[in-house]
């Protein structure tokens, strides 16, 4: 496969390495926190305030990357995200070890979760902006695909250790690790050779004109696919949000569940993500990209629907997440080569750290919204709420594109 053959090169291969860590380092620590949280008594407002606190400070932090994108190399800026979020992991585990009573206030962790979101999009908007540096301009295709494909093991890995981890040892001490593992990957990043194979460091952005606020709106206005799958994007991240906080409430409403059987469903997600990742693009190669996502979301979201039995038969809430999952699973990758052929090399990070902070604003207002409106005899109309809420946006688009075909795609677009 010609995407892995990216790995061969020194470079981008420990850039990788680094990042896909980072990503399964997150992952598993998302997934210990939550079931924590979920577990250890606390309700389920507080469990949708910890959602809504995980991603909504990003309209402060966003904005604040982009401005620092402008004045400082791209590299230094990812490599103090990494610190601060090693921080951030080494003061909530310091917080747990130090209460030696099984639990802690949950403001440490809405405040833990508050530090990150902050820095998130220093490397979240950052990566693509990178990769020019580390790769040859012929093979970018190929760096998105593998950061793709990097992101979904670690979110096949994440759920699936947490799972074996947190039943043998405590959270602070997973936490501890993970504060370890991220000031490694903060040094392995400033290792990485730059500028084939120089140790020059990436300036800071220098454009023709400024890339502020207004200018990211005029390329959105010129570009119809890259707002329109910018919307789509934002009602799936707003279910996803959702569902982040409604599936351990259902494991352990419903399921009587132990962590195992809820890190064993998002594992499950997370394989089939990681597959239509990979099938997809080989298999789906027309009409456009756009095109693409709509379809595929629109089937994703209809195979939701089984989650509904799943609520006394937890296996067919397995099936549907795999479905969903698989579907669903190069959209992402699509969305990316819409974005990274709408700007240039120099608009590129902050376009996107202004279009991923938009989509960051999604998740935790879905996450506050299902933490507010859970209630077990409710637990039904929910599932039927987020399966619709799948459906119907993308299956419009696809509606509206078969009527009005969008215009041929350019040749950047028909990968």
């Amino acid at each position: 496969m010609r995407t892995w053959r990216i790995l061969t090169l020194p470079a981008f291969a420990r850039y990788w390495t680094g990042d896909t860590a980072v990503r399964l380092v997150d992952e598993l620590t998302a997934v210990a926190i939550l079931w924590y949280l979920a577990a250890y008594g606390h309700s389920a407002r507080e469990l949708g305030w910890y959602a809504f606190w995980t991603a909504a400070p990003v309209l402060a932090g966003g904005p604040l990357m982009a401005v620092l994108f402008r004045r400082f190399p791209v590299r230094t800026i990812m490599v103090g995200d990494f610190a601060i979020r090693s921080l951030r992991y080494g003061v909530l585990a310091g917080a747990l070890a130090v209460a030696r009573t099984g639990t802690v206030h949950w403001i440490w962790f809405d405040m833990a979760a508050t530090a990150h979101s902050l820095v998130f999009m220093a490397t979240s908007a950052g990566g693509p902006g990178l990769w020019p540096q580390v790769v040859p301009g012929s093979l970018l295709k190929h760096a998105m695909q593998a950061e793709q494909i990097g992101w979904n093991i670690a979110a096949v890995l994440g759920p699936l250790a947490a799972g074996l981890v947190m039943q043998r040892v405590g959270l602070w001490i997973i936490l501890a690790t993970a504060s370890a593992l991220l000031a490694l990957a903060a040094w392995n990043l400033a290792q990485v050779p730059l500028s084939a194979g120089t140790r020059t460091p990436v300036a800071p952005l220098q454009t023709s004109r400024p890339v502020n606020a207004r200018e990211v709106s005029r390329i959105m206005r010129a570009h119809p696919p890259l707002w329109q799958s910018t919307a789509l994007f934002w009602s799936l991240n707003f279910v996803q949000g959702f569902l982040w906080v409604l599936w351990p409430l259902l494991a352990h409403a419903f399921w009587n569940s132990p962590g195992m059987l809820y890190t064993a469903l998002l594992t499950t997600q997370a394989v089939g993500t990681l597959s239509g990742s990979v099938l997809l693009p080989i298999v789906v190669r027309r009409p456009s990209l756009l095109q693409r996502i709509l379809l595929t979301e629109s089937l994703a979201g209809m195979a939701m629907i089984l989650v509904l039995l799943g609520l006394r038969h937890p296996q067919w809430a397995f099936i549907a997440v795999f479905v969903s999952a698989c579907l669903g699973g190069s959209s992402p990758f699509w969305a990316m080569q819409i974005r990274f052929h709408a700007t240039t090399a120099e608009e590129r990070p902050v376009v996107m750290t202004y279009i991923r902070t938009a989509l960051q604003t999604a998740g935790p207002l879905g996450g506050l919204l299902a933490g507010f409106a859970w209630h077990s005899q409710r637990a039904g109309m929910l599932v039927s709420g987020a399966a619709l809420t799948l459906t119907l946006p993308p299956l419009i688009g696809a509606m509206l594109a078969v009527r009005r075909p969008l215009a041929p795609p350019p040749a950047a677009d028909r990968f």
